[in-house]
């Protein structure tokens, strides 16, 4: 909340300077308030509060990118459903908490082609139904990428 407060009030004072006072003037005000406030908090070690907004884009982004080609790679394959070897994979998950798991298993199932089937007792893997298991390894690399950017908009 201290970085916010922080960035408005240098947002603020951004525009008062400026006759007479504009949306751009504020909006520019912010855009200078973030800098400082982000120059401010890397000296500090802490975490900059537009990050997690900004993990959240990225993370959206991602989401329908992915939806979009596996969309599409179904579509092929349903034209064509020759070859295709379907099965299970066991992927690692290194997730610190139970809620970020089960985030990356829904952004897994939400991809087509693909269904988060279950996690080992552990929860350390968490088994994935593939349409086509050609190549397993980019079952594994998809579910890196969304553990990155869970990781990102959620840590600390």
């Amino acid at each position: 909340m201290g970085q916010l407060l922080m960035n408005l009030t240098v947002a603020l004072l951004w525009a008062s300077f400026f006759e007479p006072f504009s949306w751009f003037n504020l909006l520019a005000g912010f855009g200078v308030g973030a800098l400082l406030t982000w120059l401010v908090v890397r000296q500090d070690g802490r975490r900059f509060y537009l990050s997690a907004p900004w993990g959240a884009v990225k993370l959206v982004a991602r989401l329908l990118w992915e939806q979009l080609k596996s969309a599409l790679w179904v579509s092929r394959f349903i034209l064509d459903p020759r070859g295709r070897q379907p099965g299970i994979v066991a992927v690692p998950v290194t997730a610190l908490s139970d809620w970020q798991r089960v985030t990356v298993a829904n952004l897994i199932t939400l991809t087509p082609g693909t269904v988060s089937v279950c996690f080992s007792p552990d929860r350390s893997r968490l088994y994935v139904h593939a349409v086509d298991l050609k190549d397993p390894e980019s079952v594994a690399q998809s579910e890196q990428l969304f553990e990155g950017l869970v990781r990102e908009v959620w840590e600390r």
